[in-house]
């Protein structure tokens, strides 16, 4: 030991001691403890060893947060940033009491003292409710927003904080939360507050998570806030969420978020919704009158959608009509067309069928293509016929002359082409997926009579799932073979029987396939274990969704394996 001119003892060299003042100068006087800390801490390399890590950051804990101030290539603080790494990755609940004494320890004007932030991150992953406590004191509410470091860092770490909190589902913390959301000015400190409160889902936070949705300035905010309300899934959240579906503000719609949300609350927003539809609700109808007129359509065909996604059968009239009118050719909406067209078909009703039926000989495949794959799923085959029919160019420019008035060789021109053969394949896409063994025949005279070579080549891989149904018919163990099929049509085909047949024998074979690495294959799959599945693949789809979160790929279909979650979560309570 030798003494040293700060009026304390050190074990090491003066080159830590010289770093630490030329970066925090404001903390020129060291005690003899402070410099005890530095030199004789026991500061060490604890390796990988969890065990190891928690007992050196318990025994140095203020040690180590003071290490935080020293340079990143600096061994003490390495072996800190080490050890506090080691006990998150492995969830080491014994260092908890070290983690918290270290986010314990106040901020310092260092521009990358990290400590308190790290601190936070490893107690929120190891997932301890002891930490709770500590979690909530270090929450800071009067941090300003300031050009000081010790400001920038104390945000950073009530960010970090709040998201602790969330992971640890701590409902102790939602006042603190509360609080921290209305007196911070850091929006990204509201922003994490507001995911936590979603994630510990205590209806405590309704009324200022609702509040948020509908009146906050900050676009990304009101989406945070919608998709907590649904998380928390309290009824009392429902008027929010009704009313956000229609919202657009500064060019962002919010109806994907607010109508997630709404099925998360459950069959408790029915009534919102029938009312909704009924055009009873005075803040909808006020938005629709603000921007130039009521979409009675619009409305209906929006709340159809989420009441399909519960399958309340009281949804089919307002629906149906919403359908006809918007299929007035005088007044036609294919976008609400499109948005009616699923729920009817989820709901089954039977008198979809020639309402969808009258519209899929649309010219238009993004239109067609709803409307097939609706009929498809309510599962009568009296209309497959037609639908091969509509896979032939005569048919198309016959129906072109019919709908636009132009002559057979404008219709039949290269100015239609594109037209044309995005109507082929939709309607073949869909009569494949829904044809029986008895069309086989009329299937393949359409391939052998199309003389446009990629048109023939894609009717062709279609006519794979309508062998498979001359082959399986109506044999549940046939089909349960096909979701192995190496071609994803059959497998897609597959599912979409299995769906009619509802064989529960057959639903392991039918889980496998929600992680079907084609889309069309796996939507099938989802809608198929939707319609009679039960709660044994819970576990295994939250984990799929967990680990395809960033996956572009997966998105849209992804939609409806999320909604498939909760209605096996909420069927299973």
């Amino acid at each position: 030991m030798t003494a040293n001119s700060f009026g304390g003892l050190a074990c090491t060299g003066a080159a830590s001691r010289r770093d630490f003042i030329m970066r925090a100068p404001h903390l020129i006087v060291i005690t003899a403890t402070a410099a005890t800390l530095w030199g004789c801490s026991g500061l060490k390399d604890c390796k990988e060893d969890g065990a190891a890590c928690a007992e050196m950051l318990n025994a140095n804990a203020e040690a180590c947060a003071q290490a935080f101030q020293l340079k990143t290539s600096d061994r003490k603080r390495k072996y800190c940033e080490n050890a506090i790494d080691v006990v998150r990755k492995a969830k080491v609940k014994e260092a908890v009491p070290g983690l918290v004494t270290i986010l314990g320890q106040p901020e310092t004007k260092v521009y990358d003292d990290k400590h308190r932030r790290v601190a936070a991150k490893a107690l929120g992953q190891i997932g301890d409710v002891s930490a709770v406590e500590g979690l909530i004191n270090a929450m800071d509410l009067s941090v300003g927003t300031s050009s000081d470091p010790k400001d920038k860092a104390a945000n950073k770490s009530n960010e970090a904080i709040a998201k602790a909190l969330g992971k640890l589902k701590a409902a102790k913390a939602v006042p603190k939360l509360l609080q921290i959301i209305d007196k911070s000015r850091d929006n990204y400190v509201i922003l994490e507050a507001v995911r936590s409160l979603g994630k510990i889902g205590d209806g405590g936070a309704v009324a200022k998570l609702a509040e948020i949705a509908t009146t906050h300035e900050n676009k990304f905010m009101r989406k945070n806030a919608i998709v907590a309300l649904g998380d928390i899934g309290d009824p009392k959240g429902t008027d929010a969420l009704v009313e956000m579906m229609f919202v657009e503000y500064q060019g962002v719609s919010f109806y994907r978020e607010a109508s997630f949300a709404l099925y998360q609350v459950g069959p408790a927003v029915a009534d919102a919704l029938l009312n909704t539809m009924a055009l009873k609700n005075e803040k909808v109808n006020a938005f629709f009158e603000k921007i130039g007129g009521m979409k009675e359509s619009a409305i209906k065909a929006k709340c159809g959608f989420v009441l399909g996604d519960l399958r309340d059968k009281r949804a089919v009239e307002p629906l149906l009509e919403a359908f006809k009118a918007a299929s007035d050719p005088k007044s036609l909406d294919p976008v609400v067309m499109t948005y009616a067209s699923t729920p009817l078909a989820v709901l089954g009703d039977a008198r979809a069928v020639p309402l969808l039926k009258g519209q899929m000989m649309t010219l238009d495949a993004s239109l067609r293509d709803p409307m097939m794959r609706g009929l498809n799923m309510l599962g009568d085959r009296a209309v497959v016929p037609d639908m091969i029919a509509a896979m032939g160019k005569d048919n198309f420019v016959a129906e072109c002359v019919k709908q636009t008035g132009s002559s057979a060789e404008v219709c039949g021109g290269d100015e239609t082409k594109a037209s044309l053969q995005g109507a082929q394949k939709a309607a073949a896409d869909h009569a494949s997926n829904l044809a029986g063994p008895e069309h086989v025949d009329a299937y393949k005279a359409q391939v052998d009579a199309e003389k446009d070579a990629k048109i023939k080549e894609y009717f062709s891989k279609n006519f794979a799932r309508v062998k498979a149904a001359a082959e399986c018919k109506a044999d549940a163990k046939c089909w349960a073979k096909k979701l192995s099929d190496g071609d994803w049509r059959v497998r897609e085909k597959a599912a979409w029987e299995l769906m009619r047949l509802k064989d529960t024998s057959v639903l392991d074979d039918l889980a496998k396939n929600l992680k079907d690495k084609k889309a069309e294959a796996r939507s099938a799959a989802i809608m198929a274990y939707w319609a009679y599945g039960d709660g044994r693949v819970i576990d295994a789809v939250r984990q799929q969704l967990e680990d395809e979160e960033s996956s572009a790929d997966y998105i849209r279909v992804n939609e409806d394996l999320k909604r498939l979650l909760v209605h096996l979560e909420r069927n299973k309570k």
